[in-house]
């Protein structure tokens, strides 16, 4: 899916349009597609964290790393906005200017790194909490992460 949307962004710089045409620059697709990650404000993620550690049922030994794992979200999210309005500002300095492919390139290849940087940090919470949880746990946490995966994706799609 990833590499659908990056071969349309890509095609998006590097075919032509007229000015009588339809012109949605890659600008406007970055910035949705910037846009579509992590819509909730912090304090209704940490609710929903919260709630989901209590169906999780998780325990005073698990507490800990459960609040490293929602910290670790909260704090990623956030990161995430800040980027998005970064973007948004460098888009309207542009005054309707477009990226050059190697700009918007350089832009692509940034915002992969920081999403590598992103999983790593992930991965190694994830990886302790769920070191820690037992077998019933692990079940409904697999399955709650792919739900709110599953909703990220619809929200990129539409």
């Amino acid at each position: 899916m990833k590499h659908i949307i990056f071969s349309l962004l890509l095609f998006t710089v590097v075919l032509p349009t007229s000015a009588d045409s339809y012109d949605e620059s890659l600008d406007v697709e970055f910035m949705e597609f910037f846009a579509a990650i992590y819509v909730d404000p912090a304090e209704v993620v940490d609710s929903k964290l919260t709630e989901f550690g209590l169906k999780l049922n998780i325990t005073t030994a698990q507490q800990d790393i459960w609040n490293e794992f929602k910290q670790l979200v909260i704090n990623q999210m956030s990161q995430k906005r800040q980027r998005i309005e970064s973007f948004k500002t460098k888009v309207k300095a542009r005054d309707g200017r477009r990226f050059t492919t190697p700009e918007s390139l350089a832009l692509k290849i940034n915002h992969l790194e920081r999403q590598l940087v992103d999983s790593q940090q992930a991965q190694s919470t994830i990886g302790r909490l769920y070191s820690q949880l037992n077998e019933s746990q692990k079940t409904l946490f697999d399955k709650g992460m792919r739900y709110l995966w599953f909703k990220k994706q619809m929200r990129k799609n539409h």
